[in-house]
């Protein structure tokens, strides 16, 4: 591969931890930023005669956090095997969005054992 290659010049400047961590920092700040900005605006779907409503934000607030959660983890994945972004391509063990099975990966990670079940809200 040329030393030039804008792939592996890709790989060394974007696919490294730091480069992950800001992501996540980034998008964490996004989803933050929205979560103030709720305005209370609602959704409704109707099924069946019944109704369910939540403000409009709360789904890219969700994506949002779980994507910046998704970056970080990836950032300890990079830095434990830095050779699943090698070459300018990253591994098919990084391209996962399934938080679990990424996290699963990592022996850095901390609180690996914690927190993994969402719970259901009571209604």
């Amino acid at each position: 591969m040329k030393e030039d290659d804008p792939h592996k010049l890709f790989a060394q400047q974007f696919a490294n931890p730091h480069s992950w961590l800001l992501a996540a920092d980034d998008l964490h700040e996004q989803a933050l930023g929205l979560h103030r900005r709720r305005d209370g605006k609602i959704i409704l779907i109707r099924s069946d005669g019944s109704s369910r409503s939540w403000d409009r934000v709360d789904k890219s607030i969700f994506l949002l956090g779980g994507f910046a959660l998704e970056n970080a983890i990836k950032a300890f994945l990079v830095y434990e095997n830095p050779d699943w972004v090698s070459g300018g391509k990253l591994s098919n063990r990084l391209r996962s969005h399934r938080l679990t099975k990424l996290q699963e990966q990592s022996k850095l990670i901390p609180f690996k054992h914690r927190h993994i079940d969402v719970p259901t809200p009571v209604r």
